[in-house]
């Protein structure tokens, strides 16, 4: 029996989503619970994407199969007891077999937070203390040059088995609540690190240090200059991912 899965986690707690060796990760500790569940058998899950270490998410995305049959609302339960409120199921559901979270994907949203006030120790896990004031109508207006379909090579971490680098930007928004910065990136995909050198490319229109003309040259790949700063990664969250088909649930 093939699931979809929708969950959230607190990316603080985690050595990044995918598993590895010796290390806490997301994944690693869902699929735990997952082989418990499956007779001792393991469960690959599949998810929309994966985020790095320090990333968060509202609404990831995953499919997964089992090969015992059991209740999605008793699974949710099983899942959320025994992951110690680090990672939260919003939903499970059933869904036919050819359903895959990562291909069958038509766009996701990614959200920042960027505290331009006085340093908050208690969430500085939860986005990027800047602690000083940005322009946002600067920001605004370099950010709408990044909207439509470009090649987003200079704005990605090197990845040589990455061949297309072109994505699509859908919208992008930057909103100032009470000192509190969210720009929010919605995209048919991304690329590793790419919402996090926008946001650091952004962040350098909105202090000044850059024009915002300037912003242009990183879509132009035979622009050469690197050195832009990448936001560091406690301020991002996995929002939302939509899919291209509809979702045809199945009877467990």
């Amino acid at each position: 029996m093939r699931y979809l899965m929708s969950f959230a986690y607190d990316g603080s707690c985690f050595y990044g989503y995918q598993r590895q060796p010796n290390k806490k990760t997301v994944e690693g500790e869902i699929e735990k619970v997952l082989k418990e569940v499956n007779n001792g058998k393991h469960v690959d899950i599949v998810s929309s994407g994966r985020t790095d270490k320090g990333v968060h998410a509202y609404k990831q995305m995953a499919h997964f199969d089992l090969d015992v049959k059991i209740k999605e609302y008793s699974l949710k339960k099983l899942l959320n007891k025994r992951l110690q409120q680090e990672v939260y199921v919003n939903f499970i559901m059933p869904i036919n077999d050819n359903f895959h979270a990562r291909y069958d994907c038509l766009d996701k949203t990614y959200k920042y937070l960027i505290n331009t006030q006085d340093f908050d120790l208690f969430k500085r896990n939860y986005c990027w203390q800047y602690c000083q004031e940005l322009d946002l109508e600067k920001m605004q207006k370099a950010s709408q040059v990044l909207i439509g379909t470009h090649d987003f090579t200079l704005l990605c971490k090197n990845d040589p088995l990455k061949e297309n680098t072109i994505r699509t930007i859908k919208k992008l928004t930057i909103t100032n609540n009470s000192g509190l910065i969210e720009i929010t990136i919605k995209a048919d995909g991304f690329l590793r690190k790419m919402v996090r050198n926008i946001v650091g490319l952004l962040v350098e229109v909105g202090s000044g240090r850059m024009d915002a003309s300037f912003v242009a040259n990183y879509l132009d790949k035979s622009f050469n200059k690197h050195n832009r700063k990448v936001a560091p990664s406690c301020g991002l969250y996995l929002a939302s991912v939509n899919y291209k088909i509809p979702l045809i649930i199945k009877k467990v």
